[in-house]
C-alpha cells in the first residue's frame, strides 16, 4: 500500500516537473522572441531616425519636438504643429510623407528640439550662478527639467531664470515656459569612475612614486588626426598628464599626448609605442569588447531616440544594459561642469570610466554593436527592499563624435 502511494507521488512529481519545464521553455521562447522583435523594430527605427536627420539636418530641427522608442521598439515622433508650414516653406518634405509606410507613431507638442536644447544649454552654462544641480532635456514630455536641492527654492531659482532670459544676448536663446523643476534625489551622488577594462581585459598602469600606481585599462583604438599616429582612448580625468608614460605588463606601451575633462568630453589620447625589433612587441588595439563581443566604430548620428537600448562594458561592472533617458544632460562633478552629456539608466561604478558604450542591432540575424560614446560619470544608490540589496542609478557618457571636434581624434 505504502509502495503504491509512493509510486503515485513519484508519477505526480514527474508530471509536475515536466509541466514546469514546458512552461519555462515556453516563457523563455516568448521572452527571446519578444526581445528579438524589439531589436528588429529598434534597428528599423534607427534607420528611420537617420533618414529624418539627413532630410532636415540635425542643426535645424524646428519641426520636431523629440524622438523616442516605445516598449516595442517603435519610433515615436513629437511634431511641432506651428512649425509645419515653416518646414514646407524651406522645401523640406512633410515628415509623415517622408516615413509613409513605415511603422511610426506621431504626437503633437508645443516646443521644438531646438528650443529645448538651446534653453538647456544656456541654463547649463549658468548652473553654478543659478544654484542648479543639473539640467536635462526631456524629449518624451517636451520639457527642460531643472534639478534643485529642494523644491522650496523653486520660486527663487525661477526668478533668477526669468531675469536671465531678459538679458539681451540671451533673450532669443531661452524659453522659460519649457522649464519644470524637480528635486534631486538626495541619496544619489555623482561619482567619477576611474578604471575601464574593455579590450580583452588588458590593464594599463600609471606610476605615482615608489611602488604605487594607479590602474586603468585601454579604452578603444584611436588615431590622432594631426600626426596620423595610432594609440588608445583613455579617460580624461585620470591622474596622468600630457607626456606621462603608461605601462602594460611592466613595459612602457604608450605615452599620454592629450587629455580633456570638462564641457562635453572626458577623454585622453595615449600614443602607442611601436617597435621594429622582432623580439619587442608593438601594441595593437582591438575591437573586442571584453573578449565576448565585437564592436565597430560607425555611429549613425550625433543623437539617438530616447529609450534606445545600449550597453556599457566596464572593468568592474562588466557588461550592463540600459536605455538612453536624455540626449542633453548637464551637471557639475567635482566643481567641473559637464555639459550636453547622454543620460542612461545603466549603473556604472568606480572602475568603469572610459568604458565603451554601444548600441546593439541585428545584422543578418546576428547581434552587432556600434560604438557611440565612452562612459564618464555616474549616479548610484544602494537600496534594501524586502531584505534584498539592489542598486539603481544613472550612467553618463559623452558622444564619440565630439572627440573629432574637440580633441581631433578619430576612433578606428
Amino acid at each position: 500500500m505504502f509502495r503504491k502511494k509512493f509510486l503515485s507521488i513519484i508519477v505526480v512529481l514527474c508530471i509536475l516537473s515536466t509541466l514546469f519545464f514546458g512552461v519555462n521553455v515556453l516563457a523563455n521562447y516568448r521572452e527571446n522572441n519578444s526581445r528579438n522583435n524589439f531589436f528588429n523594430n529598434q534597428e528599423k527605427s534607427l534607420e528611420i531616425h537617420e533618414k529624418i536627420l539627413t532630410e532636415y539636418k540635425e542643426d535645424n530641427l524646428d519641426y520636431f519636438g523629440g524622438f523616442f522608442l516605445d516598449d516595442e521598439g517603435v519610433l515615436n515622433i513629437n511634431l511641432v504643429e506651428d512649425n509645419k508650414q515653416k518646414a514646407e516653406n524651406n522645401k523640406q518634405r512633410n515628415a509623415k510623407e517622408l516615413v509613409k509606410g513605415d511603422n511610426v507613431k506621431f504626437h503633437y507638442v508645443k516646443h521644438s528640439l531646438n528650443t529645448l536644447n538651446n534653453t538647456a544649454n544656456v541654463l547649463a552654462n549658468e548652473m553654478l550662478s543659478l544654484g542648479i544641480n543639473a539640467v536635462e532635456v526631456d524629449e518624451i514630455n517636451n520639457a527642460v527639467i531643472v534639478y534643485l536641492d529642494s523644491l522650496s527654492k523653486e520660486v527663487e531659482i525661477k526668478n533668477k531664470i526669468d531675469s536671465l532670459s531678459k538679458e539681451v544676448e540671451i533673450k532669443n536663446k531661452i524659453d522659460v515656459s519649457t522649464v519644470i523643476f524637480k528635486e534631486t534625489d538626495s541619496r544619489l551622488t555623482i561619482q567619477k569612475t576611474y578604471n575601464v577594462n574593455v579590450i580583452n581585459g588588458e590593464e594599463m598602469t600609471f606610476p605615482i612614486g615608489g611602488n604605487q600606481h594607479f590602474a586603468y585599462t585601454i579604452g578603444f583604438g584611436a588615431r590622432c588626426n594631426s600626426t596620423g599616429n595610432y594609440g588608445f582612448l583613455i579617460t580624461g580625468h585620470g591622474a596622468y598628464s600630457s607626456g606621462d608614460q603608461i605601462f602594460y605588463n611592466g613595459d612602457h606601451f604608450a605615452t599620454v599626448r592629450r587629455k580633456h575633462f570638462g564641457g562635453a568630453v572626458d577623454a585622453g589620447f595615449a600614443e602607442r609605442v611601436t617597435n621594429t625589433w622582432f623580439w619587442q612587441p608593438t601594441y595593437r588595439p582591438t575591437n573586442s569588447l571584453q573578449g565576448t563581443d565585437v564592436c565597430n566604430t560607425y555611429a549613425f548620428s550625433y543623437s539617438y531616440p530616447i529609450n534606445t537600448v545600449i550597453y556599457c562594458y566596464g572593468a568592474v561592472s562588466r557588461r550592463r544594459g540600459g536605455v538612453i533617458l536624455s540626449n542633453n544632460y548637464s551637471f557639475i562633478a567635482d566643481g567641473v561642469s559637464m555639459n550636453n552629456m547622454v543620460k542612461s539608466d545603466y549603473v556604472a561604478v568606480i572602475g568603469d570610466s572610459g568604458a565603451p558604450v554601444v548600441t546593439r542591432h541585428l545584422q543578418d540575424g546576428i547581434p552587432a554593436h556600434n560604438l557611440i560614446g565612452l562612459q564618464s560619470s555616474s549616479k548610484r544608490v544602494l537600496q534594501c527592499l524586502h531584505l534584498k540589496l539592489t542598486e539603481r542609478g544613472n550612467g553618463f557618457f559623452f558622444r564619440k563624435l565630439t572627440l573629432h571636434f574637440l580633441l581631433h581624434i578619430t576612433t578606428y
